[in-house]
């Protein structure tokens, strides 16, 4: 076994390039070739083999042959590994990323090579990043790569690979071990492309979605344009129907007083427009309709990079997903396509095929994030309830309404079990009445939107789910303490239930840190209600101030947490796939669900590994917290 460093120097130019190109568009590209790269194997030096040197299809091969047993780390493994796999049909037994380490630890910082440098090593001006790969820019024939170009780009790649091994050495005595694992998955997600797609299915559905759109703009009456153009929609409507739209407050950081015409499908005006004139939803449908094209471009994305090619041969599509891409270390969608928005009643989730031989099981954790704020928040009577198998919708619901809610039982409850549903998911960080009337008129997590909640009935909601909820609403004053602990650089760390508090931060179980930057109490860009200055506690989130507050604080330690459960549940469950000789991995990941890809023969075993290890309580929990969750198995994405 040995660890090779790799960088694959491959053609770029003004219009081909991972700037402007998804990876497989870039990589598919017919003016794509590598024409050298850097391999370091252990602590060797790195050598710099081009094409001129060797046939690299045979030198790559006998690096990596099958069933090799070797670990690849590069900067940006996504790339260099979809290279080695989709170019030249090569595979790693695990995969390492420097650029994903430098996410996990410095979360709102440059994960570039070069400014990861600068962080490891600031005063060693030897340990910088070069620029001399501009001189192959726009150079794409074989008989234009001189011996002086290639000595120069060689000299880049050799430092790149030095740089990215020993970037390696400094940050592993600080990485949790488990998540090299969750980046090793990550890789493997996208690289491996271990998902078939149904491409005729995305072809139907593309023009289905095209034909409703054009006859939802035929039945309007208007044209697209007019359709599109939020003034033009604005004045129409004002001279065929008598309606005036005025613009709202839109707040932005960049510009705090910004107005817009409130046109979305879920702003709240909009709703009640459509609510006040039914006898216009053609119209309504038909502006939604040409405004938003985000299915139809879905559609050409999963075609671009799932469709069956030379390169692509059998039709598989990658899943990219951004290791660590928010703050609070969950996931996040990259490479133009975001699996995590991807809509439950989309019918591109049955394009997604397990393939040949083997079937898909769809894990789901169960109400991960209530669970973990009762535990954080040591609500006794709440974890006791979850154990029980306690509706806590219809028990809210109960409590606000007067009489018992039996949401699935009774048909005539749907509206009070959504309001139920609604409050215990959104309540639990600090949201006030005013937002949880907003939110309930939007039609939230799938539900219709809920315009008959009153302020009455919201206040009433609101206040019933604190009085129930009175240890998690301590909570929130509690974080509010610690944000002016967290601002003191003479501050010692010390436990606080499941995270470990930090200067400007806190601890996760698994390691890795939730940050807050240059934590300060300060001016607000967005003003008070009634126009005068707001100051609260902000954090620099590498782009812009970010304003925060006790409940954001433990939305944040929520959110964090439960992604730990989530993928150190995963990763013991790879180890047992593997010490079982269970062929199964890990294939996508979508919020809280887990999708797993097994031979079908398998199923049954790889269906009880994954629900042990995601009902098992973690270590740095106690037998109060109970995990539920529900599993389906099918040769598609969808759910049973």
């Amino acid at each position: 076994m040995s660890l090779i460093t790799l960088d694959f120097e491959t053609v770029f130019g003004d219009d081909l390039s991972l700037r402007k190109l998804t990876y497989e568009e870039y990589i598919g590209d017919p003016r794509f070739w590598v024409y050298g790269v850097g391999v370091k194997i252990d602590k060797n030096p790195t050598q710099w083999i081009t094409f001129k040197d060797a046939n690299l299809q045979e030198y790559l091969t006998d690096l990596l042959p099958a069933g090799n047993d070797h670990t690849l780390v590069c900067h940006n493994t996504m790339f260099d590994a979809a290279v080695l796999v989709w170019h030249y049909g090569l595979t790693a037994n695990d995969y390492i990323c420097t650029m994903q380490m430098s996410k996990g630890l410095w979360r709102y910082e440059s994960a570039s090579l070069g400014n990861l440098a600068k962080r490891l090593w600031p005063q060693d001006q030897q340990m910088r990043k070069g620029n001399e790969l501009m001189v192959a820019k726009n150079l794409y024939k074989e008989e234009e790569y001189t011996a002086e170009i290639l000595g120069y780009v060689g000299g880049y790649c050799i430092q790149d690979c030095e740089l990215t091994y020993h970037a390696l050495c400094a940050m592993l005595p600080h990485f949790p071990t488990e998540e090299i694992d969750v980046i090793d998955d990550v890789i493997k997600m996208f690289a491996h492309r271990p998902i078939t797609l149904d491409e005729q299915l995305v072809v139907s559905y593309k023009a289905e979605l095209i034909e409703k759109r054009e006859h939802l703009i035929a039945e309007s009456g208007y044209s697209i344009d007019l359709l599109r153009s939020a003034p033009k929609f604005v004045a129409a409507m004002e001279r065929d129907h008598g309606i005036v739209i005025k613009k709202v407050k839109s707040p932005t950081l960049r510009n705090p007083d910004n107005e817009k015409y409130p046109l979305a499908k879920d702003d709240l005006q909009f709703l009640k427009l459509r609510r006040e004139r039914p006898d216009l939803e053609h119209i309504w449908k038909a502006k939604l309709a040409a405004s938003s094209n985000q299915e139809i471009t879905r559609c050409d994305r999963f075609l671009n990079h799932g469709r069956v090619s030379k390169a692509n041969p059998h039709g598989n599509i990658a899943i990219p997903l951004n290791y660590c891409g928010a703050g609070t270390t969950r996931f996040s969608g990259t490479n133009s396509i975001n699996m995590q928005n991807l809509g439950r009643k989309s019918k591109l989730r049955a394009a997604l095929m397990a393939g040949d031989g083997y079937t898909f099981v769809i894990s789901d954790l169960s109400n991960i994030e209530g669970r973990m704020n009762a535990y954080h928040a040591g609500a006794d009577w709440k974890l006791q309830a979850y154990a029980e198998g306690v509706d806590f919708y219809n028990d809210l619901a109960s409590d606000v309404f007067g009489y018992e809610v039996d949401r699935k039982g009774n048909p005539d409850h749907k509206p009070e079990g959504a309001l139920g549903k609604t409050a215990e998911l959104g309540l639990g960080y600090g949201m006030g009445v005013s937002k949880f009337q907003e939110t309930c008129h939007k039609g939230p997590m799938g539900e219709a939107p809920m315009l008959w909640v009153d302020e009455e009935i919201a206040q009433k909601t609101v206040n019933t789910w604190r009085t129930k909820n009175v240890e998690i609403v301590n909570s929130w004053k509690l974080a509010d303490n610690l944000l002016e602990v967290m601002a003191e650089p003479n501050m010692r760390p010390f436990w606080w239930n499941t995270v470990e508090i930090h200067y400007q931060g806190f601890k996760l179980p698994s390691g890795l840190f939730v940050q807050y930057p240059r934590l300060r109490y300060d001016k607000s860009a967005f003003k008070n209600d009634d126009g005068s200055d707001r100051w609260t506690w902000q954090f620099w989130n590498g782009k812009f101030w970010k304003d925060t507050w006790g409940g954001t604080v433990i939305e944040n330690i929520i959110q964090a947490i439960s992604r730990v459960v989530m993928t150190q549940a995963e990763v013991r469950a790879k180890h047992r796939f593997a010490e079982e000789g269970i062929d199964a991995m890990l294939v996508m990941q979508v919020h809280d669900e887990l999708i797993f890809r097994t031979r079908i023969e398998d199923v049954e075993r790889t269906k009880t590994i994954v629900r042990e290890e995601l009902t098992r309580t973690p270590t740095w929990c106690d037998p109060r917290l109970s995990l539920g969750c529900s599993l389906d198995v099918s040769a598609i994405y969808i759910k049973g």
